[in-house]
């Protein structure tokens, strides 16, 4: 009887186990999904603005945004999607945003890009104006002329526009007598064109207008005050005039969409994370010094042009900016500062030219140019070199060897402490020089 009952269910077991991969040939995975076949999306040329698409490829089905960026004093039509199906039209989203759903084949993102309408204003009209920009909805530009008052441009905005998506470019070339200006939390502001009348723009001035792309700065500025353009994550290129002598502090920090800037050699002063945000800095020739502190914290700074008219690289110079992977001292430069590329921890490799005679400084504590520079696997000291400071390249554990050239007369306290992957270190033999500035392990070769 038991015997039976066993055959009983492991027949049932059997086809139970048969009828679970039915269908399944040998080798198959039963759940496996056919991948998904993707289709290119490409931009098709565009006058009077830009066009950009949420994908470069895409799966049938799937929601793709378009978005369209007219230039200044244009505004945008249409956009279209063709392929060999023919021609879909995107469903707008916004002014200036389509959407549409990726067919199943490669397609082409067209647009429509035509003048704006032109609306002309003085400070009698200002508000009149913008009342009339609101009720049409739609991209304009506003030329403004005469005297007016800066506070007569907040009808400009946020509060003004709070249920509209209209984008304005303004254009106050034709101010006379404007010195600042506020448009903070003016998001509908895209373009801004500045008066000669003007000689600096204050703190804040347009702090957080996300959706500004363009600023011209006329001759006549000389400074950009504290947090001037801080978060405007819209704003992807800006020339800062060679007027401009002092730069606030983070004048420009946040600026993600801002990849480049160039500083004329005019600046002066510039104040602490003025640049965090921005990926590449070109520092203009002829800028003898950068300052202290003058891109300290910019931690999304990848590269820095340095010219040959600079001599001092101030303390705390580059302190923090930790994705920096290359940098070239050129051989103008006489003196590195301390703490200079303290925590450049993406920096891999650096070139000492013989014009630095000190590479920090002796009793510098824990102050040390390269310290903590943990990618540097390169270190070369030109000859010229005399000193090494305290603290120079410790906790630089990337390091595997080093050559001191002859110049060197002394190397400071801890100088290559924490280079935990430090082999050798190749000295010239006169040079005094005792193992404990060293790691454990690392072999002292004398030339």
């Amino acid at each position: 009887m038991k015997k039976r009952i066993f055959k009983v269910f492991a027949m049932l077991g059997a086809m139970l186990l048969s009828a679970a991969f039915v269908g399944c040939s040998d080798g198959e995975t039963i759940d496996e999904q056919e991948p998904q076949v993707m289709h290119t999306i490409s931009i098709g040329s565009a006058e009077n603005g830009k066009i950009s698409a949420s994908a470069s490829q895409a799966a049938a089905g799937t929601d793709i945004t378009i978005t369209l960026t007219p230039d200044a004093y244009y505004k945008a039509i249409s956009a279209s999607v063709t392929g060999d199906f023919g021609t879909i039209t995107p469903k707008k989203i916004t002014n200036g945003t389509f959407s549409f759903t990726m067919p199943s084949q490669n397609v082409v993102v067209s647009a429509e890009f035509d003048l704006a309408k032109i609306f002309y204003a003085t400070a009698e009209t200002i508000y009149q104006t913008s009342q009339k920009i609101k009720k049409l909805n739609e991209d304009c530009t506003v030329i403004i002329t005469g005297d007016i008052e800066s506070y007569s441009l907040s009808s400009f905005g946020d509060y003004g526009f709070n249920e509209s998506d209209v984008k304005i470019t303004l254009d106050l070339s034709g101010v006379t007598n404007l010195k600042s200006i506020s448009l903070s939390y003016c998001s509908h502001i895209v373009n801004i064109v500045l008066p000669n009348s003007m000689t600096s723009i204050k703190k804040e001035a347009f702090y957080e207008n996300t959706n500004l792309e363009s600023v011209t700065i006329p001759l006549s500025v000389t400074s950009i005050g504290d947090g001037a353009f801080f978060g405007c994550t819209g704003l992807t290129s800006l020339t800062i005039p060679a007027s401009v002598t002092s730069i606030g502090r983070y004048a420009f920090g946040g600026c993600t969409g801002l990849t480049s800037l160039t500083i004329p050699a005019s600046v002066t002063s510039i104040g602490d994370g003025a640049f965090g945000g921005i990926e590449n800095i070109v520092i203009s020739n002829g800028a003898a010094e950068i300052y202290e502190g003058e891109f300290y914290g910019c931690d999304s700074l990848k590269s820095v042009t340095i010219p040959a008219s600079v001599t001092t690289i101030g303390d705390y110079a580059f302190n923090g900016c930790s994705s920096l992977t290359n940098v070239t001292i050129p051989d103008s430069v006489a003196s590195i500062g301390n703490s200079a590329f303290y925590g450049c921890s993406s920096l891999t490799s650096v070139t000492i030219p013989g014009s630095v005679t000190s590479i920090g400084e002796l009793e510098g504590f824990q102050n040390g140019p390269f310290r903590k520079c943990t990618s540097l696997t390169s270190v070369i000291i030109e000859e010229g070199v005399e000193t090494i400071g305290d603290y120079a390249f410790s906790g630089c554990s990337s390091l595997t060897s080093v050559t001191i050239p002859d110049s060197v007369t002394t190397i400071g306290y801890y100088a290559f402490m924490g280079c935990d992957n430090l082999e050798s270190i190749s000295i010239p033999s006169g040079l005094d020089v005792s193992s404990y500035y060293l790691p454990s392990g690392c072999e002292i070769i004398r030339r």
